[in-house]
């Protein structure tokens, strides 16, 4: 008689699955986009630091545009519905955002530095209120903040650059295709009281030459401008409370 082997019996609940294998290419492509999306935001940075642009502005962009581009974009994305069933909508949500915002704010602060309105740059003269460098003393990219227009921007200069004893810059702007300034040169000025009289003189004749244009808001603005480096010309002060003044009771 023939011997059968016997057959082991297999519980139930107890079957084992197979493993899979890692998906090299998936891991590859996700490692790719990883870096491709820190590199943007490196070259979003930069773009930032080169653009008048507040910081409320660029989130309001960042956030708003983000959201819209992923909410007309969700369906066409690759496996969109099976992140929903793993992380759920919320997590997805959050995730689609911040990349597309990232993608959205770069592609608009490189539009608008790379497309200008101005065919020539304005050159102007800009008051220090604050000197520094990233990461304290000894460390990389020295900065000096100045004031535009009651507006604090942050401009950032090389590591050999002296920037302790700056009193002014003097900063070449050009209007971008969305009507954000960028800044095309920029240099120091420490000599303060010679540079500043001839920076406030040259920003009165800008005024007046935009008074007699009929361009009174540009008046205005410059004038303010040219207030902020002398804050004692009481001259200038009524006559900028005088053209605000025109603007909201126009004469008939």
């Amino acid at each position: 008689m023939s011997r059968r082997n016997p057959k082991r019996k297999r519980k139930r609940g107890h079957t084992h699955k197979p493993k899979r294998k890692p998906n090299r290419k998936k891991q590859t492509g996700l490692s790719i986009g990883l870096i491709g999306f820190l590199l943007l935001l490196i070259w979003e940075v930069d773009l930032y630091r080169e653009t008048f642009i507040s910081l409320w502005t660029a989130l309001v962009i960042y956030i708003g545009g983000g959201s819209i581009a992923f909410f007309l974009l969700r369906n066409r994305m690759r496996n969109y519905k099976r992140r929903v069933e793993t992380y759920g909508i919320w997590w997805t949500t959050l995730a689609g955002i911040f990349f597309s915002g990232g993608v959205v704010l770069t592609l608009v602060m490189t539009l608008n530095y790379y497309i200008p309105l101005e065919k020539k740059p304005e050159t102007i003269f800009l008051k220090v209120i604050k000197t520094g460098r990233f990461g304290g003393r000894g460390s990389k990219d020295p900065y000096v903040i100045v004031d535009y227009n009651g507006f604090e921007k942050q401009l950032v200069f090389d590591y050999s650059t002296d920037v302790i004893n700056s009193k002014l810059v003097k900063v070449s702007l050009r209007k971008g295709i969305f009507g954000f300034r960028t800044v095309r040169s920029a240099s120091l000025i420490y000599s303060y009281d010679a540079d500043e009289k001839r920076a406030s003189q040259q920003i009165l004749n800008q005024a007046r030459k935009y008074e007699l244009q009929g361009n009174i808001p540009k008046a205005i603005e410059r004038y303010q401008r040219a207030v902020r480096f002398n804050p004692s010309d009481s001259l200038t002060k009524t006559h900028v409370m005088k053209l605000n003044r025109s603007l909201t009771f126009p004469a008939n």
